[in-house]
């Protein structure tokens, strides 16, 4: 029912009406602020502009460059955080080239960097395979050297057993002896 009301109200009329709900302040910000026209779109506009919070546009491409790979963060999660800061940078064209930078200067592995580096048409999407590549190989290397490692630790716990009972045997023979 309200919304047929406001369609119904002249565009005067609706204006007022916005600066009559603003109270005795807001009539008084109103009307230090410039509206171009008498319409209400114009005015609703004018007191948005006036209230949204200002962006600091260094502040935030500050953090934006300042953002490395944190130990342990896929390059995936990597590139979705510098995402999700670079929307509020104002990069326009140049967001995916500024992120595909941040990734090779500031990833954590050396090796990464080095294959992005060899690459002479890297876009992001390319970067962000090649990574992902890599770090799977690490993981996989790592999981078919694993069971290797495991055998040593394996034998020198047999060995430390063996070494413990012998001492134990030769105390306890010298013992018998005495």
């Amino acid at each position: 029912m309200s919304g047929s009301l406001t369609w119904a109200l002249s565009d005067a009329r609706k204006r007022a009406l916005l600066i009559h709900c603003l109270g005795a302040e807001g009539q008084r910000l109103f009307y230090t602020l410039t509206v171009s026209d008498d319409k209400y779109d114009t005015a609703l506009q004018a007191i948005r502009t006036f209230f949204e919070p200002k962006v600091n546009m260094v502040d935030k491409r500050y953090r934006f460059c300042q953002r490395g790979q944190h130990h342990g963060e896929t390059t995936d999660q990597y590139v979705a955080t510098l995402k999700e800061l670079a929307a509020t940078c104002e990069f326009g064209t140049m967001e995916e080239e500024i992120i595909r930078d941040e990734l090779v200067e500031k990833t954590n592995s050396t090796h990464i960097r080095e294959c992005l580096l060899l690459e002479v048409d890297l876009t992001l999407k390319k970067a962000v395979t090649i990574a992902g590549q890599i770090e799977n190989a690490v993981a996989e290397a790592k999981v078919m050297s694993k069971p290797a490692d495991d055998t040593v630790q394996a034998q020198r716990y047999q060995l430390f057993q063996c070494h413990c009972a012998l001492s134990i045997f030769l105390l306890l023979l010298s013992r018998k002896q005495s």
